[in-house]
């Protein structure tokens, strides 16, 4: 056995041969196409099992949380057009695509997870990017309302 490994000998690859050296060189030439588009707005329009047959169940649900994770991640890394603030999501959540109602996206990860407790089989799931820009609230000052209390500061007395 040990002359069979002696008898093996490689070659070495040459500069610029191979798959390998032309993902290199693309990569240095800044011309490779794996980052996202400045105007690329993605979606999410699926429906997600959670019985897998020879699949732990918790580990399947874990699996769909990252996933959605994953897509969010992936499309705040997306350059924001001008006047846009941060990229917002269009969220609808149900048993199925024709019972899908409007959810706010904070809500999604509690949702799922109270799909899985109450043992669905499966949820639907659509997330669709949007621009999002911030509204500002106009604060009150103290010399701008007359010097009343506002509605937070105790009363006198307590």
């Amino acid at each position: 056995m040990g002359s069979d490994t002696a008898a093996l000998q490689f070659k070495p690859l040459s500069p610029g041969s191979g798959r390998a050296s032309r993902i290199i060189d693309t990569w240095r030439s800044g011309s490779f196409q794996g980052q996202a588009p400045t105007d690329f707005k993605a979606s999410v329009k699926k429906t997600f099992k959670l019985n897998i047959e020879g699949k732990n169940r918790d580990r399947v649900l874990d699996a769909v949380k990252h996933d959605i994770r994953k897509y969010v991640k992936r499309q705040r890394r997306v350059a924001l057009p001008e006047g846009v603030d941060f990229w917002d999501f269009d969220c609808r959540f149900g048993a199925s695509e024709e019972t899908a109602t409007v959810v706010h996206f904070a809500t999604i990860l509690p949702l799922v997870d109270a799909a899985a407790k109450e043992g669905a089989d499966a949820f639907y799931l659509e997330l669709l990017a949007k621009e999002g820009r911030r509204t500002h609230r106009p604060r009150l000052l103290e010399a701008e309302s007359g010097g009343e209390a506002s509605p937070q500061d105790p009363e006198p007395g307590e």
